[in-house]
């Protein structure tokens, strides 16, 4: 079993006016009856993290921010055992509410070594 430690970053101009949720689906079905919101803590005033697990390497991700326009973000995602980065993002908001949906799979070149 993976283990891994999400980190969601969302810098405002109103400190404090932004939201996060985020769900994980660690079995990728074609439906939502595996996907589990993670417990997020939130870190400070723009920042939040969770904990998850994953019984393979691959997992999809979903992710619901709610801040002003032109927020900036930033996701990543990184392995617990040893703090290495496994994927990261970031981009600005162009509305009030956006999702980010994707998937998080291992790179050929670590699964080599």
């Amino acid at each position: 079993m993976s283990n891994y430690q999400l980190t969601m970053t969302v810098e405002s101009a109103d400190p404090g006016a932004a939201q996060v949720r985020v769900w994980i689906d660690p079995h990728l079905k074609a439906d939502f009856s595996s996907e589990q919101e993670l417990d997020l803590v939130q870190d400070d005033e723009s920042s939040w993290s969770g904990l998850f697990s994953s019984e393979g390497e691959t997992f999809i991700y979903r992710v619901g921010i709610c801040a002003p326009p032109g927020s900036c973000w930033s996701l990543s995602v990184r392995d617990r055992r040893d703090g290495n980065e496994l994927f990261f993002d970031s981009d600005m908001l162009t509305m009030a509410k956006e999702w980010l949906v994707g998937s998080c799979e291992p790179c050929e070149d670590l699964l080599e070594d």
